[in-house]
């Protein structure tokens, strides 16, 4: 061996290494020297990968000042996200999703995902949009249903039903000023669901409100003494107003053909598309 050089052995693997004759160095590798300083308890492990960055500043310098890093840390963070230029990602991430989309056009839940899957999907949804969760919660829409709708000189009607009794309040001595409209909301539970029920009409003059249903309606899905109609008469009675439930039977119930020649109506056209191919 040359004077230059020289031979060792690992002291921890044991394998022999050639090394410069002023080099001082005791072990193979950084690996090696770090092993044997744990295996004699010099070195102490001091790094968890599956430990937050966050902890181990916490635990060295305290809350202070690993609140101000992990802040200083976000805001480079965000600044790095929103400068790159991630067009050409949410192009192929759209065209993906439009894709997938068009391949379930058409298919039912049960064709995607299944029958029991599609049960739970179902379920899901409905539990999520119950009561107060369902965004239309207390609310009332114009759109909605496939009734004819429009206005008579100005006063919404969403069906002919509503428009008929409209008429039916002005052949009476009432004038548009005296109906009121959806003015009352009436809170009611079934089956342990909360539940809003808006009134059709109040007439101020009778202190009297009404809801006007088609007699089938009234007579096989709904009745006189149902949750909502008995909430209704709860509220009302308190409020020392009449409430009734009227169909086409207490009144004249205009045509279509009829309401069509009268110049005081304007019907929604789409619903009036789908009054007309029925």
């Amino acid at each position: 061996m040359s004077k230059f050089w020289k031979i060792i052995n690992c002291e921890f693997c044991g394998k022999e290494r050639r090394l410069r004759r002023c080099d001082k160095r005791r072990f193979c590798n950084k690996s090696c020297s770090n092993a044997w300083q744990h295996a004699k308890g010099i070195r102490k492990i001091g790094f968890n990968p599956h430990k937050p960055w966050y902890e181990y500043v916490l635990e060295k310098h305290g809350k202070e000042y690993a609140d101000v890093k992990m802040s200083e840390y976000k805001q480079t963070l965000s600044k790095a996200i929103l400068a790159a230029d991630m067009t050409h990602q949410k192009e192929v991430a759209r065209a993906v999703r439009v894709n997938y989309n068009k391949s379930l056009r058409g298919k039912t839940l049960e064709e995607i995902h299944g029958i029991d899957k599609a049960r739970e999907i179902r379920l899901k949804f409905s539990n999520n949009t119950k009561g107060e969760k369902n965004p239309a919660f207390g609310k009332v829409y114009q759109k909605g249903g496939r009734s004819v709708k429009g206005y008579y000189k100005g006063r919404f009607f969403r069906s002919l039903l509503e428009y008929s009794f409209i008429k039916h309040l002005e052949n009476n001595g009432f004038s548009l000023n005296d109906i009121k409209q959806e003015c009352f909301k009436v809170n009611y539970e079934l089956n342990g669901v909360k539940r809003t029920y808006t009134i059709d009409f109040y007439i101020e003059k009778t202190k009297s409100v009404y809801e006007i249903k088609q007699s089938w309606v009234v007579k096989k899905n709904q009745s006189p003494d149902c949750e909502k109609w008995k909430a209704a008469k709860k509220f009302f009675e308190s409020k020392d107003i009449t409430f009734s439930v009227l169909t086409e039977l207490d009144f004249k119930k205009v045509s279509f053909e009829d309401a069509l020649l009268d110049a005081d109506v304007v019907f929604i056209q789409s619903s009036l598309k789908s009054f007309t191919k029925k």
